[in-house]
């Protein structure tokens, strides 16, 4: 017989064995059920009946011969209890006892009986606890037994381990709403919070946990703010997607708008079915607007968890000036209202221009219904614009178009061209090596007006440069470059070599003229005797030349060079002398 043979007949075994063993536990319950049921039956009193009321007899002994209904114990699983539950699944298994108790009959049994079903349920460890470790009576009822063992399964948690994880319990990535709120609650079961601070705890707990910043704000602004306000705003508005059907691939649960077979045909379009080029109308004719597309918020799950950012501007009516949050829409060809933020502009329908011509329409030829149009002016900053403003009744809040965005500065002038990262004019600075004299810059004025040398290279073109006064700095490149000596500094002297010594026999060489200390001085010393003006006792003229290189020699300090005064150190004596 080979290995898998025998392993094969060994996994047999086991699953007999584990079937028999299910079948006799069955059994066992389903006699201690019957048991049960037997008690009962002999301890209930015998019915009274008058014999001047037929009727009333009747139905007595109709109620009596008719069992109680009930589900068969096999039918109910019985909750088991072990000693490594936890408090949260120990709140679990107390519930589903209770309708054990209640669906087998249980709870109708004496007190004796009903302790000693309970025992059935519970490992050894929570039998010595029962017996050892609580103090309670014989003749208790099963609520009172059920809540000692969990005031002891209290005592072995420190609530404020449970009261570190509610407070520290946040809003995951991806997570909604209704998950986040289920977990806070549970959570708060088991913090012992008192019956009058429980709302206000859980209240603080979800606007400090929310990870949508935009429902935060709005939780915020509301000075009466309860939990029932708290968790209405929260929710998310039921989707009207949900029992819609695509009018392009059939299916229920979206729209044609975001029908992803759609998208599919879009992206095997070939290129030259792109849009034309996009232009502005002309202020004078507002009745042929078409807006491109609405950017709307990204929802997950139901929450916005990245809100469109917006910009406050300020809109100009004949009603006045007002504060209006808007949207940057950088594919709309109009700028548009919501119906419902007419009230805040104090404009009526009334006051509406009629929209005549080509209807509005959003992203996949969505129809938009425009209700009507009226003239403002946009403000934002130092930047100002005149454009139509248009009523759409399926939108909220005001978007603005991609012109108007130009124009008031939000979006760049060449806008859609792609934003370059630097100036292809520009070249690479030369890197610089360790021991270059090179001059410093000073950020704040830009001036290049300290002398150091590099002492050290790091990282992404970075330099310890160490100047004149011993200081160590670290410097980018582009605030050194390498030295550049002025023009008034004094050139150094080239020391002078050594002469060799002439060769035996060798005629001597005419001993060299004395050094000439001008510049003056010299030419005359190279010309010819006889050529040789007379030489006059007055101090001779000198070029500006030489006057500027004479002015830019360094001036020696007069003063008198002392030694420094050493401290000496008598260590019998209480004092120093220099």
């Amino acid at each position: 017989m080979s290995d898998i043979e025998k392993l094969t007949q060994l996994l047999l075994q086991q699953a007999e064995l584990s079937a028999q063993r299910e079948r006799d536990s069955a059994q066992r319950e389903e006699r201690l059920t019957q048991m049960v049921e037997r008690l009962v039956a002999d301890r209930q009193p015998p019915a009274t009946v008058a014999a001047d009321d037929a009727s009333a007899a009747t139905a007595a002994r109709t109620s009596a011969a008719a069992p109680p209904v009930r589900l068969p114990a096999a039918a109910t699983p019985a909750p088991q209890l072990s000693s490594s539950t936890s408090l949260r699944d120990f709140a679990v298994w107390r519930e589903k006892l209770d309708g054990y108790m209640l669906l087998t009959g249980a709870s109708a049994l004496p007190v004796t009986a009903q302790r000693a079903a309970l025992l059935s349920l519970l490992d050894e460890d929570w039998h010595r606890v029962l017996r050892y470790g609580l103090t309670i009576a014989d003749d208790s009822p099963l609520s009172a037994v059920v809540d000692a063992m969990e005031s002891h399964l209290r005592k072995q948690r420190s609530v404020l381990v449970d009261r570190r994880a509610f407070y520290a319990r946040v809003q995951e990535q991806g997570e909604n709403f209704e998950e986040f709120l289920c977990e806070v609650k549970e959570l708060a079961v088991f913090c012992d919070f008192c019956t009058h601070c429980y709302d206000s705890r859980l209240r603080d707990k979800i606007v400090c946990g929310l990870r949508d910043e935009e429902t935060v704000k709005r939780l915020l602004e509301d000075p009466g703010l309860d939990l029932k306000k708290t968790v209405d705003i929260c929710h998310p508005a039921a989707c009207r997607a949900t029992s819609a059907i695509c009018n392009s691939c059939g299916q229920r649960g979206h729209f044609a708008v975001v029908c992803a077979q759609v998208a599919r045909e879009s992206a095997a379009a070939p290129a030259e079915r792109a849009a034309p080029e996009r232009a502005r109308p002309a202020v004078g004719q507002p009745s042929e607007p078409r807006i491109c597309r609405v950017i709307r918020d990204v929802y997950v799950n139901g929450i916005s968890t990245r809100p469109t950012p917006t910009v406050t501007v300020r809109l100009s009516t004949p009603a006045g000036v007002f504060t209006v949050p808007a949207r940057a829409d950088s594919g709309a060809e109009a700028t548009v209202i919501g119906e419902d933020s007419l009230s805040s502009i104090c404009v009526e329908p009334a006051q509406l221009e009629p929209c005549i011509g080509q209807p509005f329409s959003a992203v996949g030829k969505q129809p938009l219904t425009c209700v009507g149009s009226f003239r403002a002016t946009l403000e934002l900053g130092d930047r100002s614009t005149t454009a139509a403003v248009f009523v759409i009744r399926e939108l909220t809040g005001l978007l603005l178009s991609w012109f108007d965005c130009v124009a008031l500065g939000i979006l760049p002038r060449d806008f859609p061209a792609q934003i370059r990262r630097y100036d292809e004019s520009t070249r690479r600075l030369s890197p610089l090596k360790i021991g270059s004299r090179v001059d410093l810059q000073d950020p704040a004025t830009g001036r290049w007006n300290r002398i150091g040398v590099i002492v050290g290279v790091g990282q992404r073109r970075t330099y310890l440069v160490k100047t004149a006064s011993g200081r160590v700095l670290w410097r980018n490149r582009r605030y050194l470059r390498p030295y550049r000596p002025l023009l008034t500094e004094p050139t150094p002297p080239v020391a002078p070599s050594a002469p060799r010594p002439p060769a035996a026999g060798a005629p001597q060489p005419p001993p060299p003229p004395p050094p000439a200390r001008t510049a003056v001085a010299a030419e005359r010393a190279v010309r010819p005797a006889a050529s040789a003006p007379a030489v006059c006792r007055s101090s001779p003229v000198r070029s500006p030349e030489v006057e500027t290189a004479a002015a830019a020699l360094p001036r020696r300090s007069r003063r008198q060079r002392r030694a420094p005064g050493r401290l000496r150190v008598q260590w019998g004596a209480t004092s120093y002398e220099e």
